[in-house]
């Protein structure tokens, strides 16, 4: 996975709260870079229900029943397991890191998978919190497989769309509130290390990809070593 003579990869980082729509926006990065996207939610849920070490998929599923960060050791082998062998033009995270723990790990994580060396940045993806409501009720996943379909089906042989039991207004406002305890610290300690940027994401998708997308291609090569 070593990047081609003279030319950095770029590692991106999307810090957001529950509903701000981090899963899209990698998915469009990931397209728009050739990066591959490490939905880091979605690859938790998966193992929660697949994994085939049973201590770490109940490790997982407990700690996600209890909206527990994980720790950094689950990570990266669930990265190492995930990310192919070669990343292409680099890599986005989609909801890592959520912990100062998290954060001050991330040398450690990219280490993992051979991607030291090339430049890291952060976005803070931010929108009102009515927003982040409206469109937590409107995300659906597959009760059959697990997958996040964004309303599609087609998942499975069997798909069977509900909303995820952590959206519900209780959970999702006790996620969103701990997540806002967080963020102060953990931007701290990441933008001590790399450039972070705060990114409004209250509108369409295509705008806060474009914002992301004005701010990579003005980076200078050199900025935001591991």
């Amino acid at each position: 996975m070593s990047a081609a003579a003279g030319r950095r990869r770029t590692v991106v980082f999307l810090i957001g709260a529950p509903g701000v729509g981090k899963s899209t926006i990698s998915r469009l990065l990931a397209d728009d870079f050739g990066l591959h996207a490490f939905q880091s939610g979605q690859v938790l849920r998966d193992a929660a229900r697949n994994a085939k070490d049973l201590q770490l998929r109940r490790l997982i599923a407990s700690r996600m029943r209890r909206s527990m960060p994980m720790p950094v050791e689950v990570y990266c082998r669930l990265l190492k397991d995930h990310l192919p062998r070669e990343a292409g033009n680099g890599l986005v995270f989609d909801g890592y890191p959520r912990t100062v723990e998290q954060a001050a790990s991330i040398p450690t994580v990219l280490k993992t998978v051979n991607m030291t060396g090339d430049r890291v940045v952060g976005f803070v993806l931010e929108a009102p919190q009515d927003v982040l409501i409206a469109r937590s009720a409107k995300r659906l996943v597959c009760g059959t497989c697990g997958q996040d379909t964004r309303g599609e089906g087609g998942c499975c042989h069997a798909p069977r769309l509900q909303r995820r039991a952590d959206d519900s207004m209780g959970p999702l406002l006790a996620r969103s509130r701990r997540f806002h305890e967080l963020l102060p610290s953990v931007r701290e300690v990441f933008g001590a290390r790399w450039p972070c940027f705060g990114i409004d994401a209250g509108g369409p998708k295509e705008e806060v990809v474009s914002s992301i997308k004005q701010r990579l291609q003005t980076l200078p090569e050199s900025v935001g070593d591991v």
